[in-house]
């Protein structure tokens, strides 16, 4: 029962740094925000995170998950073009769900607060992250692309830049308009990759 409770209070807190990040900004919020927020004093809070980058790092972890499964390599004996636009498809449908709108915010806030800053070790921990991510997709191409899935003269790093972008902007698209079908146009970019593997294109 302790722990239940234990685990109940660490997720309250959780989902109360996260609406405050969402409202103030990560830069701008502190810890007293989110005490205030839980109902619960700041130094409660330490109990469970270690400070306020803990809590953002735990905030975004959904995103995060996300960028980390592109880094995987591919499994082995599959199909890589196909195992590639099932990621893509898996990865573009998590985008409805609920607390994709806040790990977006926070995102953005995170990579505004880096650049105000001129806070040169987070901005290359960002594009470190973003880049790894973009070669995880360029291996998948590349796979396609040497087994004749794809013309022999695609570009995979530049192809997975574009994907990468599209991915951002598709998020950032959504919280403007959270009608936005994300997933349609993912699916006309996956289909127009699909078809460009011809009997023409294979050696």
């Amino acid at each position: 029962m302790a722990q239940a409770h234990l685990a109940a209070r660490r997720q309250a807190i959780m989902e109360a740094a996260c609406k405050v990040f969402c409202t103030k900004g990560i830069h701008s919020a502190t810890m007293a925000d989110v005490a205030a927020e839980a109902g619960i004093s700041p130094g409660a809070i330490y109990r469970y995170f270690s400070g306020k980058d803990d809590l953002a790092r735990v905030c975004m972890a959904d995103s995060e998950a996300v960028v980390s499964r592109w880094k995987m390599p591919p499994e082995p004996g599959e199909d890589p073009l196909q195992e590639m636009i099932e990621l893509a498809r898996l990865t573009f449908s998590l985008l409805k769900n609920p607390h994709e709108k806040s790990d977006t915010i926070l995102m953005l806030e995170s990579v505004l607060a880096a650049v105000r800053e001129s806070d040169e070790a987070a901005l290359r921990s960002i594009r470190d992250e973003q880049a790894e991510a973009a070669r995880g997709i360029a291996r998948r191409l590349a796979a396609a692309r040497e087994k004749g899935e794809l013309p022999p003269d695609l570009d995979s790093e530049l192809f997975a830049g574009a994907m990468l972008s599209f991915y951002w902007g598709s998020r950032v698209a959504r919280l403007v308009d959270p009608g936005a079908d994300s997933e349609g146009q993912l699916d006309q970019m996956m289909n127009m990759l699909a078809r460009s593997s011809t009997p023409s294109a294979a050696p």
